[in-house]
């Protein structure tokens, strides 16, 4: 698995090219090369969150699957789940389905880095921990919403524009 391709220096996907002519892939820091089978073709998965554009060559070797945002039902699950750990959660608790409202609208309001699911945990998490209810609806005017508001706004644009 490579994750946010996209992220990597400009030549990465070039380079990500070339290892999958040869079916092997060194990692220098291990002194260990990994060499497929010729009977096999191994099949790795790329993330990218679309920040760059990949050459012509990668993508027609590529297979895209475009992954939606979850629904806030979907969404409310993934929070309960995340904390399945200690129990703190339930997907119909008015923390979960408020901070899943309060992320949408997020991520309808702001231009520049939506939130995505990962941040939504954290935020979740950083309110229970903080020692916000299971049984309290948040929203932008709960005090504890406003100290965590950077762990779904990452630019000074977006959190002033709010």
């Amino acid at each position: 698995m490579v994750d946010e391709l996209d992220k990597a220096p400009r030549d990465a996907p070039n380079d990500v090219l070339a290892e999958f002519e040869d079916m092997r892939f060194t990692i220098s820091e291990l002194g260990i090369t990994l060499q497929a089978a010729p009977e096999t073709f191994p099949v790795v998965l790329i993330t990218s969150n679309s920040e760059r554009s990949f050459p012509d060559a990668f993508l027609r070797r590529s297979v895209f699957h475009w992954i939606e945002t979850p629904t806030d039902a979907r969404l409310c699950r993934i929070i309960a789940s995340a904390s399945a750990a200690d129990g703190t959660l339930a997907p119909s608790d008015p923390l979960v389905t408020s901070a899943v409202d309060y992320f949408m609208m997020i991520r309808k309001t702001i231009e520049n880095k939506k939130p995505s699911t990962a941040e939504l945990i954290s935020f979740v998490s950083a309110l229970v921990a903080a020692g916000v209810r299971p049984t309290e609806t948040i929203s932008d005017a709960h005090p504890k919403v406003r100290a965590f508001k950077g762990i779904l706004m990452k630019t000074r644009i977006d959190l002033e524009a709010e």
